[in-house]
């Protein structure tokens, strides 16, 4: 079966970024140049009015249209292939990005981004558990809360990464 790749790419938005190292955008870029991805895919995570993250964790934060922009280095690969607003850690939550890679018979993702130890793990979980195969990119990771390395470890004991 002839396999075909995705770069899933995180919440690498103007909220989130402002915390991660300053050439993080362009490390992905360099990434995806070099790398002969049949598609790529973007998510910005909007905080909706009714999301759980409000409801259960009081948090109010990235509601705006500001917080959810990407960063410019992006510009040039963006199409059909962003995906805003959901309400879950799991971008794999989303129909619309499951059905864009049903559509493109995707079944091989990368997965890079911010947070390692949120969003980023429950995209990889979600990612098995519909049957791709995963591989999360450290390198291209990011965590707020200095959590990579717990959540590369958390990874790659129940996912077997080899990145």
């Amino acid at each position: 079966m002839q396999m075909t790749k995705a770069l899933l790419i995180v919440d690498v938005q103007s909220y989130f970024i402002k915390s991660a190292p300053q050439d993080f955008a362009t490390r992905i870029v360099e990434h995806i140049k070099k790398t002969n991805y049949n598609y790529l895919v973007f998510t910005a995570f909007r905080n909706s009015p009714n999301s759980i993250f409000r409801k259960n964790l009081k948090w109010t934060e990235c509601q705006e249209d500001k917080d959810t922009e990407l960063p410019s280095e992006f510009k040039s690969f963006i199409s059909d292939n962003i995906f805003e607003s959901r309400d879950t850690y799991s971008a794999l939550k989303s129909k619309k990005i499951r059905n864009y890679l049903d559509k493109n018979h995707v079944n091989e993702l990368d997965i890079c981004g911010i947070d390692t130890d949120a969003c980023v793990l429950a995209t990889a979980f979600e990612a098995f558990d519909l049957g791709f195969k995963v591989s999360v990119l450290y390198d291209l990771c990011f965590s707020s809360a200095n959590l990579d390395e717990a959540a590369k470890k958390i990874i790659t004991r129940n996912l077997n990464t080899r990145n």
